[in-house]
């Protein structure tokens, strides 16, 4: 065993368990509201030619040139709360939601760096990109990062506790000493 060997062991067992939940929970948190921060702000600044008339500075937001980034953004902060909420299969599914809306954003951003113009409406010349769309694109890959963490790594996080279940599927389980208490616990009797 080399020392890479431990690295990668040691990286491996630090997502596991409620590390890797509570990992993936902030950084849907985190990428989310720094997206929703980015894309109220000034992406590119421009001018504007009509007729007759010299140009115009003008400047567009993320919500003007990068639309949909506020929506991919909310499906992100959504994780926060159904990453602990789900289990197994569904927390699988909600893991491929996050990496998709963070490619998103990521795929919104690099459009705008890399052709600013064409995401302009009108007339728009001499385009001038702020750091906002490269703060969108950190947090993209962020968000992509937490949403393969739960897709890969989901399996061995703890779920919410049985409490949160419909009385129905607490009754059909095989009653125990410690079952029944739990119910006396919950105010219900169960010797009824």
């Amino acid at each position: 065993m080399t020392a890479t060997d431990v690295v990668e062991v040691d990286t491996v067992a630090l997502l596991r368990g409620r590390r890797g939940l509570t990992a993936a929970a902030i950084g849907c948190a985190l990428s989310g509201g720094m997206v929703l921060l980015a894309a109220g702000r000034v992406w590119v600044h421009y001018s504007v030619t009509e007729q007759a008339l010299s140009p115009r500075a003008a400047s567009a937001t993320g919500h003007a040139v990068a639309q949909a980034a506020g929506t991919f953004a909310l499906v992100v902060l959504a994780g926060v709360l159904v990453l602990p909420a789900t289990r197994g299969f569904g927390r699988r599914i909600a893991g491929l939601l996050i990496a998709g809306a963070g490619a998103g954003i990521g795929y919104l951003a690099v459009m705008t760096i890399a052709a600013p113009a064409e995401q302009l409406p009108g007339r728009a010349s001499s385009p001038a990109v702020t750091g906002w769309p490269w703060v969108a694109l950190v947090a993209g890959l962020v968000a992509v990062g937490a949403g393969l963490l739960s897709t890969i790594s989901s399996g061995e996080w703890p779920a919410m506790g049985r409490r949160y279940e419909s009385g129905a599927a607490t009754r059909s389980r095989p009653a125990t000493d410690a079952s029944m208490w739990d119910r006396l616990d919950e105010g219900d009797d169960p010797t009824a």
